[in-house]
């Protein structure tokens, strides 16, 4: 359990460079409007399986099509990386969670997790991302913990225990 928190911790600080060159495209443009990202759904998850196909290891898990809004897309067969999104009338996002499980030590989930947290928060609070990563780095390192940021109208909520961690990322009215 110890050598895959400490290994998450090290993804995390290694993808923050990654996330920067692969989310580009974005990065740049997208910012909260009336309590939505100016962003779609389909938006993030191409800029994910963008991230997917650029790794030539093969470890990064992509993802399928959009399945619609509070749909859970999973990342893999047992349900161990799930990317659920919300969409309002528009079709713009509205929040993001990302939920894992590093419990079970698959190098897959955990380095894919990572590569997601990175994406987002670099692509949805870009503003204050190097601090996020930091604080939910530590948290991992530590096994448990929450911690919660608040930038330009976006709520950034992290939990994590016994190897179960829950993202959440939204836009604020």
């Amino acid at each position: 359990m110890r050598k895959s928190i400490l290994f998450l911790g090290l993804i995390f600080a290694l993808l923050c460079g990654c996330s920067q060159q692969s989310a580009n495209t974005l990065s740049g443009r997208i910012s909260v409007e009336n309590g939505a990202f100016t962003c779609t759904p389909e938006d993030i998850v191409n800029e994910i399986n963008n991230m997917v196909e650029s790794d030539t290891d093969g470890v990064l898990l992509g993802l399928g099509e959009y399945p619609g809004s509070g749909e859970s897309m999973l990342a893999d067969d047992l349900g161990r990386l799930q990317l659920t999104m919300e969409a309002n009338d528009a079709g713009n996002l509205t929040s993001v969670r990302l939920y894992w499980d590093s419990s079970t030590n698959n190098e897959n989930v955990i380095t894919s997790a990572g590569a997601y947290c990175s994406i987002l928060f670099d692509l949805l609070s870009h503003d204050n991302s190097e601090e996020i990563y930091s604080s939910i780095s530590e948290i991992i390192s530590e096994g448990s913990g929450t911690v919660d940021f608040e930038n330009n109208g976006v709520l950034v909520s992290f939990l994590s225990g016994r190897g179960l961690n829950y993202l959440d990322i939204d836009a604020q009215e």
